[in-house]
Parts: C-alpha cells; structure tokens; sequence
C-alpha cells in the first residue's frame, strides 16, 4: 500500500481466514416446479430480492443449505454480496457462501470489507461476456484488518446504516404503493363524479373528453442523431434515456453539449412543462416533466419531447403515463421489438388521453403534486443514505478514520 498502514492493523491473508461453500452443481432436467416436492434455490437474481422461486429436489444436501443471516457472494455477471434474509434456501452453483473461521476476522466485518474487493476484482476481470468471479480470486486477496473489537464496531455502525435504507427503500415502495392507488382513483374517476362513461382506456367521467396526445401537443419530436460531435464537460445539459426515471428527472449522470449556432437544436430545445418520453434505450416508456427554471437542455435521438398547448395538463399526464399511473398500459401495449424494445414518435402521438375540465384539472394537478413531493423527500433521504454509507466504508474500512465518538457524532 502506498500509505501508512493504521496503527494496530494487520496485513492478513483471506485463504487463512475464511470458509467458502460453492453451491449445489445441479442439473435442470432435475428441477420441479412443486413446492411441496422440492426447496427453494438461490440464484444470483435473489440476491436483490430475497425471494427464491426454483424448486429443486428434496435429496440435495444439506452442506449447501442457506439459512437467515449467511453472507452469499454472487459469482457471475456483476459481482456482489449479499446478507441473506429470505427462507431457508439450497446454493445454486453461481453463488458463493462466505464466512470466516478464524477469530481474528468478525463475519459481520468481513460482510462489509470484501464488497470493495468484490469491485476490484470484477475491474480487472478480462471476459468480455459473462465474468466469473473465482474462489481462487478471493483466497489469494491479502487485507489490511483492524484488531477485532474495531472490525465488530464498524461492522455496527455499517449495519446501522443498511438497516435505515432499508427503512427508507420500505417507505418508497410503501408511497408507490399508495400513489398508485391514488392516481388510478383519481386521475380515472375524478373528483365526486357519480356519472362514468365507457371509453377506449376504460371508465371516465361523463364530463371529461378523451382526446389523442397530438391533439393536446403543438410539437411532438425527437432528438436528431450525431450530436457526440458536440459533447462537451460543461455546456447545456443532454437529456438521454437514462435521464428519464419513473415520472421524474434523474440527472445523477449528466451529459453536456456546446452546441454551434448553425447545428439545428432549436426543435429539441426544452422549455418548461414539456413532457419527455424515453422511446428507445434503457426503461422504454419512462416519462418526465421539464420544471420552471431548468435552464437549457436538449433531447437526444432516444427521448422523445411533447410541448402541450395547455401547460397546466403537464402534471396531469406525467401522472397518468408515469409506471404507478393507469395510463402507462398504452405504453408497455405499444413497444416493439423483443430484445430491444422501443416506441414510433406515432406511438406517442397516439396515445389517449382523458382531459378533465380545467377547474377539475387544477384541484387534480395539485393532488398530484402533493403525492410527488412525498415520494421525491423519500428518495433523496435513501439517496443521502446510501451516499453516506460509501462514505462510511471509504473511510472506515481504510483506517482513514477510527471509530471513535467524534466518528459516530459526524455520521449522524
């Protein structure tokens, strides 16, 4: 290492220290499908969500079992650890359980401290397809660890942080939740209407039109292709697919364009209230509303840019079109294409849309509103969580920082 080793820390090999389990190589012609047959398998997807679905026989051994609390390391594709919390489950061959068996290394500690190395193993993997991540990979790691009191104590302290994301992250699942109830209510049935009548898109107020979206646009377009040219590390933002998230702007990776006065842009150029559809790209279908004050941006060639002749309807169909909204079905019925999927600029212009009248439209935007502000407060505490965890692990599993109590009082 090229700088000072912490006082009390010790360089220690991993093969010395730790157990590895490989999972169960099975053989799918012996899988089924019944659970009252089988058991649940870990694959490398249930790391994420910790709910097994594939049911092996009931003679695999036990020396692959998984229970609550073990540590499992996904072994292809992107590299990543997992504490286990879902049912009593069987390793499959593509994950990895991992926990120490010596007293000098704490588990819970070791459960923070391979994840970086997980990271640097995975850059400098060579395969340009699937990588694999190798039990050998992981025996021959040499580390840097604190004396175990410190391990255990930076273990807590991680621990404690993981468990407010995961508060946080069962907040904004919760708000969705609610918010799509509310939205298939609200932005369907209306305010105190007993009168519905039935339309293509299903039941809606008497009182309301059904109108298609290029009749309520006065521009429906997208961005033009070759503007790499024109990249640039400060300018007007870029907007590509990626920058188009579940009913709002995501601009955590931003792009920025000089753009000369005799390219054409003015026809991508957004202004406030406009209405952005991802048409190709990553999460097809995604829409998004240009705040007041955004500054200049335009579209790339994967976004698509509806400018609307009532701007007050713009929250109002984010809403409806947004993946908790009613109207996102059109979206997911319209998309071509199998392994990559994509939206016409004719799609867009297709869709229908229900118009309240606009006194209605104001009391619904406002409610709309008021559901966004509850779920974005949601969002940016898990993101100033989990930028305040990569902070934590820089620091502390590094040695650049004890734990001490001035530590702990900064971290809150």
């Amino acid at each position: 290492m090229s700088r000072e080793v912490p006082q009390g820390w010790q360089e220690q090999g991993l093969s010395e220290l730790i157990s590895l389990t490989p999972g169960w190589p099975f053989k799918s012609d012996r899988f089924t499908q019944n659970m009252e047959e089988g058991r649940p398998i870990v694959r490398i997807r249930d790391l994420v969500d910790q709910a097994p679905v594939v049911f092996t026989p009931e003679e695999c051994d036990d020396r692959y079992l998984v229970t609550p609390g073990d540590y499992l390391i996904g072994m292809d594709g992107e590299f990543m650890a997992a504490k286990w919390s879902g049912p009593n489950a069987l390793l499959n061959q593509r994950v990895l359980k991992i926990a120490s068996a010596d007293r000098r290394l704490d588990s819970d500690f070791l459960f923070y401290r391979i994840q970086p190395e997980l990271s640097n193993i995975e850059a400098r993997t060579g395969a340009t397809t699937v990588k694999h991540l190798s039990t050998k990979d992981l025996l021959s790691l040499k580390l840097f660890l604190p004396p175990p009191h410190e391990q255990r104590r930076i273990a807590e302290i991680l621990s404690s942080v993981d468990e407010a994301i995961a508060a946080t992250r069962a907040v904004i699942e919760q708000t969705r939740k609610v918010k799509q109830g509310v939205l298939e209510r609200l932005l369907t049935k209306g305010i105190g209407h007993t009168r519905f009548k039935h339309t293509e898109i299903g039941e809606i107020p008497e009182g309301w039109g059904l109108m298609r979206l290029r009749d309520l646009a006065v521009q429906i377009t997208s961005g033009s292709r070759g503007w790499a040219q024109y990249y640039a590390e400060n300018g007007d933002l870029f907007l590509r697919s990626q920058n188009v998230r579940d009913g709002a702007l995501d601009l955590s990776d931003k792009q920025f364009v000089t753009v000369p006065k005799s390219a054409e842009g003015s026809r991508t150029l957004v202004q406030a209230d406009d209405l952005v559809f991802t048409i190709t790209g990553n999460s097809v279908g995604n829409v998004a509303r240009i705040p007041t004050g955004f500054g200049n941006a335009y579209v790339s060639q994967h976004v698509a840019l509806v400018r609307l002749r009532n701007r007050q309807l713009s929250d109002f169909l984010v809403a409806f079109f947004s993946p908790s909204g009613p109207g996102n079905q059109q979206i997911l019925n319209a998309q071509y294409g199998q392994s990559k999927p994509g939206l016409s600029l004719e799609n867009v212009r297709s869709f229908r849309v229900p118009v309240p009248p606009q006194q209605e439209l104001i009391q619904l935007s406002s409610i709309v509103k008021d559901h966004g502000v509850n779920e974005i407060s949601a969002a940016m505490e898990f993101s100033r969580l989990v930028s305040l965890k990569s902070a934590l692990m820089s620091d502390l599993l590094t040695g650049r920082k004890r734990v001490t109590d001035a530590l702990l009082m900064a971290a809150e």
